[in-house]
């Protein structure tokens, strides 16, 4: 979802700041966020969907005003995982589902794509599938099979752009990031294919007007290290000019770029991810312009103790970033320089998905928690400043 904010760069600091509220006389929110009230607080470490099943991999999309937003995660309790589709509503709550999905599909990605939804699926074998649901989790067409080819990916990367669903993920054949787009119907737009050089580990996709945008982690330059670089494609699936680096690293840089992820705001893109060129695993976040370039240098958020889970989530209200450090969940609006991080999670856990969604005045951050033994997926709701 994108939408058509003001961004400002501060001079002198150079982040980018948020106030949709403006700093006019009376206005006490920090950068367009109101205080926390006894009436209106977070909803922190909230218990969403339990039991003795493994719930994983949540992935969000907001909805629209009134909306709510769209959720769907794999259960992996059983030999074949399972994904599931379920919708909340404003606060954070389950209204709907779960609703199967597909019975033997993990690693799921959703978008939202004119008054249904994009959805995309793994097996463990090798297809890709993407799934075109209405918002009450009914099939909208005819699955649509990707790619059957032997694939690196346990996650296929999906994004909305002009109408058209672009899907990305991580190829075997020669461990390429690959792309392909399709109408809502299922048909194809720009047909399946390689895009980029030689890659390691996850692809992510995201889009602005003027383009698609796809990261991956891969050797740059005279490098030796994996660093995570971003590659732009036009509406016909090529490169525009070449991959590069958006971390800032040199050839000289020591430590590894991994687990980035992408998002759109505006006509602007936020890339997060874990970084141990500081010989821990900080996270770091960085702004770029609709053609690649430099807005915002990357910026340390996290340091000792945070693990290489994050997720970053864009829509009207800011863009939410959130991580696990030293067992504890966190999150921080990265356009909202001037609100600190909030702790999500009372308790120390460890997790490996993290999935999160902004709407009009709050964000939905949702993640695996094994607190309880088997994996569960707890919620916080954000749209105040404590």
């Amino acid at each position: 979802m994108r939408v058509g904010v003001v961004l400002i760069v501060l001079a002198g600091c150079g982040r980018i700041h948020f106030d949709p509220i403006g700093d006019a006389a009376g206005d006490t929110s920090v950068d367009g966020l109101p205080a926390c009230t006894a009436a209106t607080p977070n909803r922190l470490d909230v218990l969403l969907i339990g039991g003795a099943m493994n719930q994983v991999s949540p992935t969000l999309s907001w909805l629209g005003v009134g909306q709510g937003y769209a959720m769907a995660y794999g259960d992996n309790a059983t030999a074949n995982v399972i994904t599931w589709y379920t919708r909340l509503d404003d606060t954070g709550s389950l209204v709907l589902g779960p609703v199967l999905v597909m019975s033997s599909g993990a690693g799921p990605d959703i978008v939202q794509v004119g008054n249904g939804l994009a959805l995309t699926t793994v097996t463990a074998t090798t297809n890709i599938t993407l799934h075109e649901i209405a918002l009450d989790g009914s099939a909208l067409a005819p699955n649509t099979t990707v790619t059957t080819t032997s694939r690196a990916s346990t996650a296929a990367a999906v994004a909305e752009r002009g109408g058209d669903i672009g899907v990305a993920w991580l190829q075997n054949s020669g461990s390429q990031p690959a792309f392909g787009t399709y109408r809502v119907d299922g048909t194809v737009v720009v047909a399946p294919r390689p895009v980029g050089p030689t890659a390691d580990i996850h692809v992510d996709l995201a889009a602005t007007s003027t383009s698609w945008a796809l990261t991956f982690h891969g050797v740059f330059g005279a490098r030796p290290l994996s660093d995570l670089l971003l590659l732009r494609l036009g509406s016909d699936g090529a490169p525009i000019g070449m991959p590069g680096s958006v971390t800032g690293a040199t050839a000289s840089t020591t430590g590894t770029a991994v687990r980035g992820t992408i998002v759109s705001r505006g006509d602007r893109y936020a890339l997060a991810w874990s970084d141990s060129r500081g010989g821990d695993n900080a996270i770091y976040y960085t702004w770029l312009a609709a053609d690649g370039s430099v807005i915002q240098p990357p910026t340390r958020i996290a340091g000792t103790g945070a693990t290489q889970e994050l997720a970053l989530g864009a829509g009207p209200r800011g863009t939410m970033l959130a991580w696990l450090e030293a067992g504890i969940m966190r999150a921080t609006w990265i356009d909202a320089p001037d609100v600190p991080p909030i702790d999500l999670s009372s308790v120390a856990i460890t997790t490996n998905t993290i999935g999160v969604a902004v709407g009009a005045d709050s964000a939905v951050v949702v993640w695996s928690d094994d607190r309880g033994g088997a994996l569960d997926l707890r919620a916080a709701t954000l749209g105040c400043v404590e």
